[in-house]
């Protein structure tokens, strides 16, 4: 007796997994990482206090850039910071081009140092035009990530060491464990570039920096930094609520491929005691049928009525195997039945996850400096 070709498709003793590389090779997206790109730390540490720098006056803004300095409480002092960046918000491609975007990060703005200007340097800050409403507040966000990369880059040494050292303990307060994950990565790359992101995220992410000081040192730039707090969590907000799904969805399916795994063992051990019987009663029905031909050419009347005797006894024996033998067949029916239902609904949860991931990936499209290929 065969299985149901479904059945046959799990013989290699493992479920199909087809969501697995094409949602992880997603799940990277898992939130908004402003990366500091171009910046050279080298000479970081002869920049003159943020007051000393600012005896120029910025070029006009554009009305843009203004108002994202006035959605994000800028403060005076942190606008005339911000504008003398000569702020520019790019399309994708020109930001790409711009920032130097890496293989397979998502990033949405950049503070870059090159050579010239005072002190031997000039600075210039790029965002990405991001036009999406779901991802409103973004832009706000990453303005003021970016210009805290330009206020933490003038700051004197003993200032940034002082920061760094407040930085560092209020980081055990973040409990967003893919910011968590960002920092681990800048601080496994040097200590300046993690000092940097330590100032730009926690000043824009942490809600409660536990430390008055810190506070009143952002304040400085920041009317009200709950604001910038605010946007980052919204700018996440459309992609969280696909992966929060997803998560549920990917419990599901885990618990479908046991029980999966479960009812496929189940039906083989189910089969094999099946074909077993079925031998016997094939074996069994040989003998009835010897015995009967024994009948015909016994020699005396009585012990033709004794292997007559015999056949009915026999033959008695073997109907009630074949009833047994049907009930167990009639039951394997039902099981059968069951796990290609199983197997039916454990596929449109999997193609209800991968259309998940697929728009999580579209979402992202737009802000992806490279097309991600899925595969199933």
């Amino acid at each position: 007796m065969a299985l149901v070709q479904i059945l046959r498709n799990f013989q290699g003793g493992e479920l199909p997994h087809p969501r697995v590389q094409f949602w992880k090779a997603k799940r990277f997206l898992t939130r908004v990482i402003f990366l500091l790109l171009g910046l050279s730390l080298a000479g970081l540490t002869s920049c003159s206090v943020i007051g000393e720098q600012l005896n120029l006056s910025p070029q006009a803004p554009s009305a843009d850039v203004k108002r994202l300095a006035q959605s994000t409480t800028m403060t005076p002092l942190a606008e005339r910071l911000f504008y003398r960046q000569d702020p520019k918000l790019e399309p994708p491609q020109l930001f790409w081009e711009q920032c130097k975007v890496p293989h397979g990060n998502i990033v949405l703005g950049c503070y870059i140092e090159e050579p010239g200007g005072w002190r031997g340097k000039q600075s210039r800050i790029v965002i990405q035009n991001v036009i999406d409403p779901r991802f409103s507040g973004t832009m706000e966000v990453t303005a003021a990530h970016e210009m805290l990369h330009a206020a933490y880059a003038r700051l004197s040494p003993v200032e940034q060491e002082d920061l760094y050292q407040q930085l560092h303990v209020a980081r055990e307060r973040v409990t967003d464990q893919p910011l968590l994950k960002l920092l681990q990565d800048y601080q496994a790359q040097s200590k300046e570039r993690y000092a940097h992101e330590l100032y730009a995220h926690l000043g824009t992410e942490l809600k409660d920096l536990g430390n008055p000081a810190l506070e009143e040192h952002y304040k400085q730039f920041f009317g009200d930094r709950q604001q910038i707090v605010a946007f980052a969590e919204q700018s996440g907000q459309a992609v969280a609520k696909l992966d929060k799904q997803a998560d549920v969805l990917e419990v599901e399916i885990d618990k479908l491929e046991q029980q999966l795994i479960k009812a496929k063992q189940s039906l083989e051990k189910a089969e094999g005691r099946l074909n077993i019987l079925s031998a016997s009663l094939e074996e069994q029905q040989s003998k009835v049928q010897q015995t009967q031909a024994s009948v015909q050419s016994a020699s005396t009347k009585t012990k033709a009525q004794h292997l007559a005797a015999k056949v009915k006894r026999e033959q008695l024996a073997l109907n009630r195997k074949i009833e047994n033998y049907n009930r167990q067949v009639k039951q394997q029916k039902k099981s059968i039945v069951r796990f290609n239902l199983l197997v039916e609904d454990y596929g449109k949860k999997v193609e209800t996850y991968n259309q998940l991931a697929w728009r999580r990936w579209k979402t992202m499209e737009g802000l992806s400096s490279q097309s991600i290929t899925s595969r199933r």
